[in-house]
């Protein structure tokens, strides 16, 4: 199964038969709520943003091609755009991913970590 292209190269430069790689498309739904659940930290890092990029990942894998997200939003800090990136996601086994990414960004321009 394939989330991506990039998965889809992958597979297929490891020698999987294109035959046996198939799309997967899992639905996205938004739940209705009526108040906000965010840590006040998070929700401060939201709310002061003028733009926010964001994106969610259940894992911090090489498919997700987080550090092109943080080089730009970087470049754009660099610009003088007034960005704030947010990633969510990874789990306890993505330790070593989760620091790797963050030492990419300077403490200079670090908001959360």
């Amino acid at each position: 199964m394939q989330h991506s292209q990039l998965q889809r190269d992958y597979l297929l430069r490891n020698g999987i038969d294109s035959a046996r790689i198939r799309p997967v498309r899992p639905p996205i739904s938004v739940p209705a709520t009526a108040e906000s659940r965010l840590p006040k930290p998070l929700f401060r890092f939201i709310a002061g943003a003028e733009i926010l990029v964001f994106t969610a990942a259940a894992r911090l894998d090489y498919f997700k091609n987080v550090e092109l997200l943080i080089d730009t939003g970087i470049h754009a800090l660099e610009k003088n755009i007034p960005v704030r990136v947010l990633i969510v996601g990874g789990n306890e086994y993505d330790d070593a991913r989760q620091a790797y990414l963050l030492s990419r960004i300077r403490r200079g321009i670090r908001l959360i970590s």
